[in-house]
């Protein structure tokens, strides 16, 4: 559609895109399916704060500094489009980039999966990792397309897990639960043991299902933000 002479801004343009997306778990499931490349997961950040973005992005290790070959952009308007180019410039990365908006004009929100498709499509004909920069509502939102998943050298460490076992809570109200009863006014059991011995549970519970629930919480909230 965009047949005006060069160095014209086209008025007009169109452009369509057919992916078919899958999960991780999708993929151990079915290993018979073909992928044609990976999306990896998006770092978000402020305009002003591309070049952090960038280098959380490149430490994530997600891809070799070197294997990352090409640019891909588009949508990206002033402080976001100076300072993501800034970023990109900065890092060292010996990489070609591609604007997608001079080539095919300005583009709708399709144009977030023109540039998966485009920057997928590189990465199967090995052309290397592909760099995605994308407008966000938080700002701009970086990216990485591969071929295949590279292997994460990182070591498990038993500080990630989270331990679910409500061993603070229970000690205290054990203790609580002990000095209540040594400040209980009755020699025999009777109604205060009862009731406070019954709250003391309840709360063991209710602190035991708040924690199964806060690392649920907070695990959505991770998939909403970064996912």
């Amino acid at each position: 559609m965009n047949d005006d002479a060069p160095g014209i801004a086209p008025a007009t343009s169109e452009a369509a895109v057919a992916l078919l997306l899958g999960s991780r778990a999708l993929i151990q499931e079915k290993p018979e399916l073909k992928r044609q490349a990976w999306l990896l997961r998006q770092v978000v950040g402020e305009a002003d704060q591309v070049d952090r973005s960038l280098a959380l992005l490149l430490n994530a290790a997600q891809a070799p500094r070197e294997r990352i070959r090409h640019f891909w952009h588009s949508r990206l308007k002033g402080l976001a489009q100076h300072a993501t180019l800034g970023a990109v410039r900065d890092a060292d990365l010996k990489i070609e980039a591609h604007a997608l908006d001079p080539a095919i004009g300005p583009q709708a929100p399709v144009a977030r999966w023109v540039l998966q498709a485009l920057a997928g499509k590189m990465a199967l004909y090995g052309q290397g990792a592909q760099l995605v920069a994308l407008p966000h509502a938080e700002g701009v939102a970086l990216n990485l397309v591969v071929k295949e998943l590279p292997s994460v050298d990182a070591p498990w460490k038993t500080d990630y897990e989270y331990n679910l076992f409500p061993a603070v809570e229970l000690v205290a109200c054990v203790a609580m639960w002990v000095f209540g009863m040594l400040l209980s006014p009755d020699n025999a059991w009777g109604t205060f043991e009862t009731v406070f011995t019954s709250v003391m549970v309840v709360v063991v519970i209710v602190c035991g299902g708040w924690r199964i629930l806060a690392q649920r919480l907070y695990a959505d909230d991770v998939w909403r933000q970064y996912g």
